[in-house]
């Protein structure tokens, strides 16, 4: 298990995890890197490595080494998206705590808008991506858009978008709510959700434009992760009503 992270305070703490994460990794985190240094706030970056097999973990072990307000670390298995953002929480120091998927098809550009929503009062901010539908991208708008549905129906949530890899946390509430999570999977971002509604958080939501990229092979299963994702809707559904 991870052990807390223990150090001086800063206000913002953005991690960024990695799996095979392809050609444009060291040009995603410069990006990321950039839009932190045009703001005024104190700031880190956690890199978490969940054991690629490319060289990703190379990539972030350089980067971190080349600028001081980062660190990196590696699992030394595979445990998923969701476990390893946790493991991440774990060792940040942010006030202001949150995760961006790290192709960046959600742009770095928002997240001065989420820090600002935070410091207004939120608790919790969450991207709604807003696609541009073309032939390349129409079938997994609309697995999207689905997904999105059932989870209203069967959690009673109102949002428009629960999975989106943008999500920023008041560090203070975030938490007692990770433990409670079950899932270190893709569904992590259900359930934070979810259970960050459930404990009364104040969640606002920000319109972020998504822009798929073509140069990774995505690792997401439309139809096999879709059926798992409504096996998990179900019984998370069960497991709240008790």
């Amino acid at each position: 298990m991870t052990k807390m992270y223990k150090s001086k305070k800063k206000d913002i703490s953005i991690i960024l995890t990695g799996y095979n994460e392809g050609e444009c990794l060291l040009e995603n985190l410069e990006r990321v890197r950039d839009t932190l240094s045009d703001t005024r706030y104190s700031w880190e970056i956690i890199l978490y490595d969940d054991k690629s097999r490319d060289d990703t973990p190379e990539v972030f072990r350089k980067f971190a080494k080349e600028n001081i307000n980062v660190r990196a670390y590696y699992h030394r298995k595979n445990t998923g998206r969701g476990g390893t953002v946790m493991d991440a929480v774990k060792m940040s120091k942010g006030e202001i705590v949150g995760y961006i998927d790290t192709d960046l098809e959600l742009s770095p550009i928002f997240i001065p808008d989420a820090i600002r929503l935070l410091c207004e009062g939120a608790d919790l901010a969450i991207a709604t991506r807003i696609y541009t539908v073309g032939a390349w991208n129409l079938v997994r708008a609309v697995f999207t858009k689905g997904y999105i549905l059932l989870s209203r129906i069967m959690l009673g949530l109102s949002f428009k978008d629960t999975e989106a890899g943008f999500k920023f946390f008041n560090a203070k509430k975030l938490r007692p709510i990770l433990k409670n999570i079950k899932n270190k999977g893709w569904f992590f971002d259900t359930e934070i959700v979810a259970r960050s509604h459930l404990a009364g958080l104040k969640i606002v939501e920000i319109p972020v434009l998504y822009i798929p990229r073509h140069d990774k092979q995505s690792s997401v299963n439309l139809l096999k992760d879709s059926l798992e994702y409504f096996r998990k809707l179900l019984e998370f559904r069960k497991e709240m009503r008790k």
